[in-house]
């Protein structure tokens, strides 16, 4: 089925316009394969993906078995050096600066060298450095001396009014994450797990089955599995791969494509991706990986779904 042959350019930028006409379609008895497929040229069209968030995840978020740690790991290896240099501070009432120049510990690393510590990092996980937009949030006050609240170490009190000054190296920022885009409704940008959200509530609308997947791709990931009656088996619908294809994020994926991710089968899932784990369906955990995805049975996540909806 051919998207701009369905929807024109108002249905595309209104959620009801758009969940409107699908549910058109779907009554005059367009197969649930197809409304999937619609969606994903939607997908393609007009969503895209937000990189620059998938970063601050391999930073905020890893386990450590998970190739993002490396980031993080370099993250905090040069947050390490601050927080020694601080806590002398505090201790000592020496200024940071004394610290620093006095040879005492190792000294901060620049703003120079800590961007290629972590580009080093970015490099080996994802083939890119730190993108330019997280460089200016991260490393927007590295460095620079600020003026905090001082309690000294020790045993004396401090009286109501007295007032002490502390001078600290600020470290990296911690940045929250970027918020998804909506227009009307409609998804425009995000990671996956708001593809997920955003999934759920069509399916939800047009009374698709639906179950949510978490799990790992090369770090924490979320997708739909998806309920095809007129073939009466479950599907899995991985938009955030289609996107990794689209714009050459996956190297090497022959002999597969973007539309194989439309209605995969989980035997299909792990063989386009080895890295792949579920780690949870509909809230429920559970741990399926290339060696026992054959055991999963998602009838049983189904049936406890329809238990919590009742």
């Amino acid at each position: 089925m051919e998207f701009d042959k369905i929807f024109n350019s108002e249905d595309v930028k209104d959620y009801n316009l758009f969940i409107e006409k699908l549910r058109q379609l779907k009554e005059k008895g367009c197969s649930t394969k197809d409304i999937l497929y619609l969606i994903y040229q939607y997908y393609k069209k007009y969503v895209t993906y937000n990189y620059d968030q998938l970063q601050l995840v391999k930073l905020n978020r890893y386990e450590k078995d998970e190739p993002g740690s490396i980031c993080e790991e370099a993250f905090e290896e040069i947050q390490k050096r601050i927080d020694m240099i601080n806590e002398i501070s505090r201790m000592t009432q020496k200024s940071p600066k004394e610290i620093v120049n006095s040879n005492e510990v190792d000294k901060p690393y620049s703003k120079e060298e800590a961007i290629e510590l972590l580009d080093e990092a970015f490099l080996k996980v994802e083939g890119r450095k730190l993108t330019e937009r997280n460089k200016e949030r991260i490393f927007e006050n590295y460095g620079k001396i600020i003026h905090i609240p001082y309690k000294p170490a020790g045993t004396r009190i401090l009286k109501t009014h007295e007032v002490l000054e502390h001078d600290e190296i600020r470290r990296l920022t911690r940045c929250p994450y970027y918020e998804p885009v909506y227009s009307n409704g409609m998804l425009i940008d995000g990671v996956c797990a708001e593809y997920k959200k955003f999934e759920k509530k069509i399916c939800k609308d047009l009374g698709i089955k639906h179950l949510e997947v978490s799990g790992i791709g090369t770090t924490g990931h979320g997708w739909s599995l998806i309920y095809l009656p007129e073939e009466q088996k479950w599907v899995h619908f991985d938009m955030t791969m289609v996107k990794f294809y689209q714009d050459g994020w996956i190297k090497n994926h022959e002999p597969y494509t973007m539309e194989d991710w439309i209605a995969a089968s989980t035997s299909d899932i792990f063989k386009m991706q080895t890295t792949r784990k579920i780690t949870e369906i509909n809230g429920v955990k559970c741990y399926f990986d290339k060696d026992n995805y054959a055991e999963l049975d998602i009838s049983k996540f189904d049936k406890e779904a329809e238990r919590e909806q009742n």
